[in-house]
């Protein structure tokens, strides 16, 4: 495909989603209330509203300089670039379901920073991992101090059960398995014998084992290129200390804008609280962590 023929079709899908998005929000407009929102809209101190979005912005800025440390010793990679694969996979993350985002954040950065396929995803394996790992850090602290309160009559029960304490627990202890296959995956890939014996076992599949396991040790090699962050103390440590960071960060844009809204006062330790239920409850398939 040639470059002209190329930028026809990223065009013509730009397009397409243009249309879709402001299908999108002419439904929201229609169905909502509009008026009471612009009512309470009014209400709000708009300034608070845009320390919040600084914040939000700081926040994913950081993100992308944490996944690109996770690409040395190997790769320079620049944390304006990476935070702009990070943007595109969240937004597609916000539309879609399954995760889709991620798929798309390691091709987005397979073409921009000219690694392959094994090595980026092993590095987004590693971001992800910081992120589940903080969570059920802030998630054990808010667990503690989620108080009882009674379900308002106004609001879907449902939804209200998801951050109940007992809910939570399940959530742990979902991040937490999700964390220790992860954590296991990315120290098993880092032993040159279970790589070998993984190659083993590929290579003795009937039929199509020798044919895959040509194709499984270039992708094997690449995977050992890429596990060379996670052998360096000192880049385990800084993106450990930034992914602490990037959530206190969120917390405090969820801090600022409560500033906005008369009457409601939180506490930052209330604000941290609510930004890692929220997130957490959201990494539940099909649940509506936003509420």
């Amino acid at each position: 495909m040639t470059t002209k023929k190329r930028s026809r079709k990223v065009n013509l899908f730009a397009r397409i989603g243009g249309i879709v998005s402001l299908a999108i929000i002419g439904s929201m407009v229609y169905l909502v209330p509009l008026g009471d929102i612009l009512r309470s809209l009014s209400l709000v101190d708009p300034i608070y509203f845009f320390l919040a979005f600084l914040a939000t912005a700081i926040n994913l800025a950081l993100r992308g300089k944490r996944w690109a440390m996770l690409f040395l010793p190997k790769y320079r990679v620049s944390g304006i670039d990476a935070s702009a694969a990070v943007n595109v996979g969240l937004a597609v993350n916000c539309v879609l379901p399954g995760k889709v985002g991620e798929f798309v954040r390691i091709a987005l950065g397979v073409r921009m920073f000219k690694t392959s396929y094994a090595f980026t995803t092993v590095t987004l394996i590693g971001d992800r991992l910081l992120d589940a790992l903080t969570l059920l850090l802030f998630l054990g602290f808010s667990i503690l101090a989620l108080p009882s309160f009674e379900i308002n009559s106004s609001v879907n029960s449902e939804i209200t059960e998801l951050v109940s304490p007992e809910a939570l627990v399940d959530v742990i202890w979902s991040m937490s398995a999700m964390s220790i296959f992860m954590l296991f995956l990315i120290i098993g890939l880092m032993i040159a014998p279970v790589r070998n014996l993984l190659l083993k076992i590929i290579k003795a599949i009937p039929i199509i084992g020798r044919v895959v396991s040509g194709r499984a040790d270039h992708i094997f090699s690449g995977l050992d290129d890429a596990l060379m962050a996670f052998r360096e103390f000192g880049i385990v440590l800084s993106v450990s200390i930034q992914s602490i960071i990037v959530w206190l960060v969120l917390a405090v844009g969820t801090y600022l804008l409560s500033f906005g809204f008369e009457g409601l006062e939180i506490n930052f330790w209330q604000a941290l609280v609510i930004t890692s239920v929220s997130i957490a409850s959201a990494a539940i398939p099909s649940a509506p962590g936003a509420w």
